[in-house]
């Protein structure tokens, strides 16, 4: 993923927050689970209508393209750096086992 953060990736990012939000909290009780889930629902309106603002207002579409540009040379330098590679590696051998068993790892790349 490093260096191609789209919109579509950051909705994937919130769905999987979001599903990760309500399997880390199901000790809550019955008045709370409506409130989370209204929550997550008011998070992905949200989600949507700034992409819908995205698509509409060419200023907003072409700050949003410096901002990427801008992301993927960060996210270059910061991926040169051997701290970062190492963790990366990590990451990557453990999706990789992951992926061995069946698990949920991410596609090795």
């Amino acid at each position: 993923m490093h260096g191609k953060m789209t919109t579509l990736a950051l909705a994937t990012l919130l769905a999987a927050s979001v599903l990760l939000t309500l399997a880390a909290e199901p000790g809550k009780d019955d008045a709370t689970a409506p409130l989370l889930r209204r929550r997550d629902e008011l998070q992905l309106q949200l989600l949507k209508e700034r992409a819908a603002l995205l698509r509409k207002d060419p200023d907003l579409a072409e700050l949003n393209q410096r901002i990427q540009r801008l992301y993927r040379t960060l996210d270059e330098e910061l991926s040169k750096r051997p701290s970062v590679q190492k963790l990366d590696a990590e990451i990557k051998a453990l999706d990789k086992r992951l992926q061995d068993r069946g698990g949920t790892g991410e596609k090795a790349k």
